[in-house]
């Protein structure tokens, strides 16, 4: 596939990159129809950097762990324990999931609830996973009053 009249774009994720790297994290979502250019937007914004790329095809969990242990040791080189086969252990690993065992349930019991530690990770799926359909049609505006909302609800 041929890349074409990118370059308004391509500068603003190379400004957005650079503010990351300088000032804080961004997110950044890219939407758009299927089959448009999105991946090969991304991919050409870093094409000289270290860069993992995850895609998420239809394989068993262990099968994905083990794609993505390799590509993001050989990516970053940096070493990943090949122990890992869910991501549910990789998450407990990093500290991302916390297990928690429910009040009143008995020791050694099945009743165990995994909690999300990570505050971005809290974010993207109290927000931006939840109300996908937002992002989709860019009701930004929408999505930042429902975010606005929420904030005001939790810091009284």
């Amino acid at each position: 596939m041929k890349f074409y009249n990118r370059t308004e774009e391509l500068a603003e994720l190379q400004r957005i990159k650079k503010l990351s790297f300088t000032e804080h994290s961004r997110m950044t979502v890219i939407t758009g129809r299927r089959r448009i250019g999105k991946t090969s937007l991304i991919m050409k914004s870093v094409e000289n950097e270290p860069t993992v790329y995850l895609f998420v095809g239809r394989k068993t969990e262990a099968a994905l762990c083990s794609e993505y242990i390799n590509h993001i040791a050989n990516t970053l080189n940096v070493f990943v324990p090949n122990e890992i086969a869910s991501f549910r252990n990789l998450f407990q690993d990093y500290n991302v999931l916390k297990r928690i065992r429910p009040i009143g349930s008995k020791e050694g019991s099945q009743t165990i609830r995994y909690e999300i530690t990570d505050n971005f990770l809290q974010f993207w799926f109290n927000y931006f996973d939840r109300h996908r359909a937002m992002v989709e049609i860019k009701n930004f505006v929408g999505l930042q009053n429902i975010i606005k909302a929420d904030y005001i609800k939790k810091s009284q």
